[in-house]
């Protein structure tokens, strides 16, 4: 929990459920086939810096991807992904409860690469596409604290799997629905030396190898497909 997430010396925690649901609208075109066999597409989504509970954020992302039918009914496909958010407002708490608000910068990242694999339902006026993606996530992220100028800088950035579970509908050829289970499971921190090798235990404490974090959300998506 937030309360558990303590900085600056562990003198005050971070206040990070801001917004628990920000819609976020995106534009993706799939492009004609190649050699009649995979098919290749891209998406752009963008949260404008506009306020929202409290702060204001910017959240930009891309994909990239490539699918093919095996059959009639079965989809495989290829996906890479990026993201980058900028956040300012006070997310680190004040020392003493009741001073005033000093805005905190917060920028992030990830990157990653997920393989899906997806079976199509058709139906006259309704068909369904239930699919599973698998794949490694990236994320990195720096923080700057207003009020006492410290730098909260992840040294040791998630690098783990991610999954997906879900099911896309398209309703009378032109209205699309979209229904995900997210989940990244988290992994382990590893330190390691500045030329890259990693520790052991017997180099550090055994805190040291402590676990990620990790989230499990959900995503609902309503789309017009031309």
């Amino acid at each position: 929990g937030c309360g558990q997430m303590y900085i600056a010396g562990f003198d005050k925690f971070e206040d990070a459920n801001k917004a628990p649901v920000v819609p976020r609208p995106q534009l993706s075109f799939a492009f004609p086939a190649l050699f009649d066999l995979v098919i290749p597409y891209a998406g752009l989504a963008l949260v404008p810096g506009v306020p929202v509970g409290g702060t204001r954020n910017m959240i930009v992302s891309a994909e990239l991807g490539v699918g093919m039918w095996i059959g009639s009914s079965f989809g495989l496909g290829l996906r890479g992904h990026g993201t980058l958010i900028r956040t300012l407002g006070e997310i680190a708490t004040p020392f003493e409860e009741g001073d005033p608000a000093v805005l905190d910068f917060y920028n992030g990242s990830s990157s990653g690469v997920d393989l899906m694999l997806g079976w199509e339902l058709r139906g006259k006026a309704l068909s369904a596409v239930p699919y599973l993606s698998l794949g490694l996530t990236e994320t990195s992220t720096y923080f700057w604290v207003g009020d006492d100028g410290i730098v909260a800088t992840n040294a040791h950035p998630y690098f783990g799997p991610a999954l997906s579970l879900g099911s896309d509908f398209l309703i009378q050829k032109h209205v699309r629905l979209g229904a995900e289970f997210y989940a990244a499971p988290g992994g382990h921190n590893v330190p390691r030396y500045d030329d890259g090798t990693p520790m052991t235990v017997t180099d550090v404490s055994e805190g040291a190898f402590s676990r990620y974090g990790h989230i499990y959300t959900g995503r609902l998506r309503l789309a017009w497909e031309l």
